[in-house]
């Protein structure tokens, strides 16, 4: 009886157990698929926003800013939604202004007075209009050219020198240089280059960037002027008068060889010396310095003024002077210039002729007396003359009378 009951508890407690297990498992099953379910919608939430956030800035950084997310919450994700709009509403316009700064300087560059010319790894990357017309290539010609072709020989090898320094100093001492540029045709131009050289991030290559300017109507300016300077240098030393310029204060700064010669001074001697130096300080002649300097700055200038000079041997040099005042635009004295003769034989000629005409002036003098003294004597000598002629004429009237007899 005993094991019967328990038999019959033993399997109703199994059966029970096994009950409860399989609503326990149930149960749990249940929990668990809840779970994941609960789970998958709550990841959704979460992670749905973060990956539209991910897919926008992706679009950002492949540089699309056309598109926004809408903000639906306040929490971290809306503040980092917010945030990433923001920064793609900031980037299209940091964006557009750099596109319009880069077409400002593109067109600046592009149509820059000047030639520019820019270079990377011994290739020509960019050219702008003026240097096309400076060498007389288009840019289709230029582009990925090396810019040796640009230059002579001779600067060429000025130019490796610039990059050897370069790499060597890490700098280059000059950067504006003079030289001739070759043309497409073979011609030479003459410009005036300026060379911006950096070595590239690895220090293998060389960026280069020139900026250059015809200087072809410069050049002739320079050397119209120099030939009309060398003409005038021409004249001046080789005039036969002393040719003289000072500065507004009156010293001396430039002479020729006629004036060194008249007054026996040297280059250096003279240069420096204020005029007054040479005058003569004899009063006569120091007064007539005084009058022409009064007269110079009067009116400008001094016609045929004749003065006394003294020589470095101490001799009286007697000259004739023009000179006249440079003034510039506003009027101010800039310098004076002065031709002076020697009028020694002048001088000498003068008191030679004034000696003759005191002679002649004497001589004629004694002659007058002379004349004078003839004349008192003429009467007298008329006198006698018509005395002899009477005589005579009385004797042949006597010799006549005889005859006829």
């Amino acid at each position: 009886y005993k094991r019967q009951v328990l038999g019959l508890s033993l399997k109703k407690v199994q059966a029970e157990i096994s009950a409860n297990n399989m609503t326990a498992l149930a149960v749990s099953v249940a929990l668990v698929a809840l779970l994941i379910l609960a789970s998958f919608f709550i990841g959704n939430r979460l992670t749905e926003p973060i990956q539209k956030v991910i897919t926008l800035s992706s679009s950002i950084a492949e540089g699309d800013f056309s598109e926004r997310l809408s903000v639906t919450s306040k929490d971290e994700i809306g503040q980092l939604t917010h945030a990433i709009n923001e920064m793609s509403i900031k980037l299209k316009k940091s964006i557009e202004e750099l596109e319009q700064s880069e077409e400002r300087y593109e067109r600046l560059i592009e149509f820059a007075d000047v030639g520019i010319v820019a270079a990377e790894k011994n290739q020509i990357t960019q050219v702008n209009r003026k240097a096309t017309e400076i060498y007389g290539y288009s840019k289709e010609d230029l582009l990925g050219q090396p810019p040796g072709i640009l230059s002579t020989e001779e600067y060429s090898k000025i130019h490796e020198k610039m990059v050897d320094e370069l790499f060597q100093f890490g700098k280059i001492q000059q950067t504006v240089f003079e030289e001739e540029g070759k043309r497409k045709d073979g011609s030479l131009v003459p410009i005036e280059v300026s060379y911006s050289l950096s070595k590239s991030e690895n220090d293998e290559s060389l960026n280069i960037i020139a900026i250059m300017r015809d200087i072809t109507d410069r050049k002739k300016a320079e050397k119209e002027i120099k030939e009309a300077r060398d003409f005038l240098e021409n004249i001046i030393n080789n005039s036969v008068d002393g040719i003289m310029i000072t500065d507004p204060q009156g010293s001396i700064v430039r002479v020729n060889e006629a004036l060194k010669k008249m007054i026996g001074y040297t280059q250096e001697e003279i240069i420096g010396r204020h005029t007054s130096e040479l005058a003569s300080k004899e009063k006569d002649h120091a007064q007539v310095s005084l009058d022409n300097i009064k007269q110079l700055f009067e009116s400008g200038f001094l016609d045929n003024a004749e003065a006394v000079w003294k020589r470095k041997d101490g001799k009286s040099l007697p000259i004739e002077v023009n000179m006249a005042l440079l003034k510039n635009s506003q009027g101010d004295v800039i310098a004076g210039v002065s031709s002076i003769r020697d009028i020694t034989d002048r001088k000498q000629h003068q008191e030679d002729l004034e000696k003759a005409y005191d002679q002649l002036e004497e001589r004629v003098k004694e002659r007058t007396v002379e004349i004078q003294q003839s004349n008192e004597q003429l009467p007298w000598e008329i006198n006698e003359r018509k005395l002899v002629e009477l005589e005579l004429l009385k004797s042949k009237e006597i010799a006549e009378s005889a005859n006829k007899a």
